[in-house]
């Protein structure tokens, strides 16, 4: 069972944390820690709780032997890794046991959103002694750490579907030119979350950490679906970016980012709409007191999202577009495709957007999208 949670799982780590793995830290990717359970030299059996932090993983090793030898692994608490190589990569959950023979180059660890623990059992053997390897890169790791604790990942699962949908993306990529790096990956992250997918969001974070994106702009990407895709989609989102962020050592909450109260949410917030939109929209400015959309719009919608820092109004625009055309709401596309076009968006710009947004939203969404760009803005 996967614990991100320090405090869970130490009440579920039974044997406890003991003292970080220093001896060995230069043969692990983030912190361990060891809590040896016998004395060596005084039993013929040497046992020692092994815990690793989220995404903590060994290097490639081999227990070499002339007989006997290898280790034996007791999943204790958590949820982790276990790969042999040329071999696919085995989910690790309490209870289960794994029996290592020598000679066999391995890895075994974390899984990157939870704690794990197992109990390292050495198999006394002739002349037996570890040989540290290279260790487990990125790209190999990442293959294994979203996809929904699964006993293998997409890639190994469904290899044809799989590179199916990479070779699309990467062909929207490719073509969508006017698009910058930055408005792609803030693009897919929205899209993303509108469609509740969260091994692909968290693969979509983690590639826009790499990009150089910053954990601001993520969160506010994340922020900006909340008046469109609603609350609750939004809070899984959150949630599982602090996860990603915390394992990147970005410390939470982040900066702050608002810049109204309660007292000028409405007018900020008009006046981010009317930017957008024109002043014709200060003729329905009303309703504080009544269950008004319009007001809330502005002070909700407006005010509450469009005026924070971290992403410009044009930025948030194009978002909001983006999460429009995932949830198919054709009445809201056209009203925000001329939004675009009044914040200085060329058509031809607003169709790659909508391009970009085809693997996620699939072709109905998309071309209806499309229709509606050539009714508001007509060759």
């Amino acid at each position: 069972m996967k614990i991100n949670s320090k405090q869970e799982f130490d009440k579920q780590n039974l044997f406890g944390l003991g003292k970080e793995n220093t001896a060995f830290a230069q043969y692990f990717l983030g912190n361990s820690y060891l809590n040896p359970l016998t004395v060596p030299g005084k039993t013929a059996v040497f046992l020692a709780n092994v815990t690793f932090e989220p995404g903590c993983r060994n290097n490639w090793h081999i227990h070499h032997a002339k007989s006997g030898g290898g280790q034996l692994l007791i999943c204790i608490a958590g949820s982790g890794w276990y790969q042999e190589e040329g071999k696919e990569a085995i989910s690790l959950e309490p209870g289960m046991v794994i029996t290592i023979p020598a000679e066999v180059k391995h890895w075994h660890g974390a899984k990157a959103d939870s704690w794990f623990s197992h109990i390292a059992v050495e198999v006394p053997g002739e002349q037996t002694q570890n040989e540290w390897c290279e260790p487990v890169t990125e790209e190999e790791y990442k293959k294994l750490a979203w996809h929904g604790g699964k006993s293998m990942n997409l890639q190994q699962s469904d290899p044809e579907f799989f590179t199916i949908m990479e070779n699309f993306t990467k062909e929207v990529d490719s073509k969508t030119t006017l698009l910058d790096n930055k408005q792609k990956q803030l693009i897919k992250i929205v899209s993303l979350v509108t469609q509740q997918s969260k091994a692909l969001l968290a693969e979509q974070i983690k590639n826009a950490i790499s990009s150089g994106l910053t954990a601001i702009e993520i969160k506010e990407a994340i922020y900006q679906c909340a008046p469109y895709s609603g609350f609750p989609r939004t809070v899984d989102a959150i949630y599982l970016a602090n996860d990603i962020l915390e394992q990147n050592n970005i410390v939470l909450p982040l900066e702050k980012q608002s810049t109204v109260t309660q007292q000028t949410r409405f007018d900020k917030g008009l006046t981010a709409q009317t930017t957008i939109f024109g002043n014709a929209m200060k003729a329905v400015a009303n309703g504080e007191n009544t269950l008004n959309p319009a007001y809330y719009l502005i002070t909700n919608c407006f005010g509450d999202y469009y005026t924070r820092n971290g992403l410009d109004l044009q930025t948030r625009e194009m978002l909001t577009l983006c999460i429009l055309i995932n949830l198919g709401t054709e009445n809201q596309i056209k009203a925000h495709i001329s939004g675009n076009s009044n914040m200085g968006r060329s058509k031809a710009f607003l169709e790659e957007i909508i391009y970009q947004c085809l693997p996620y939203a699939g072709y109905p969404r998309t071309l209806n999208a499309l229709s509606c760009l050539k009714k508001v803005l007509p060759d």
